[in-house]
């Protein structure tokens, strides 16, 4: 997983470490618990862009949250 913030004055790293993980499911899902450590950031809406690649094929699927600093 790679993460990073987008906001209107661009984008940061928003580095992560894996706190644990579930076994697979019968369809192959796992849950994976992570833990962020952001920079600080000016008051204003963002978006937690997460990068999660496949390790056997190397695909990428990408998800984006978006938060509101007040």
């Amino acid at each position: 997983v790679q993460a990073t913030i987008e906001g209107s004055a661009g984008s940061v790293p928003a580095p992560m470490s894996l706190l644990g993980r579930t076994n697979p499911t019968g369809e192959g899902r796992v849950t994976t618990v992570l833990q962020m450590n952001p920079p600080e950031l000016a008051r204003g809406p963002y978006s937690l862009i997460l990068d999660v690649r496949d390790q056997e094929s190397g695909a990428v699927n990408r998800v984006s949250m978006p938060f509101n600093v007040p």
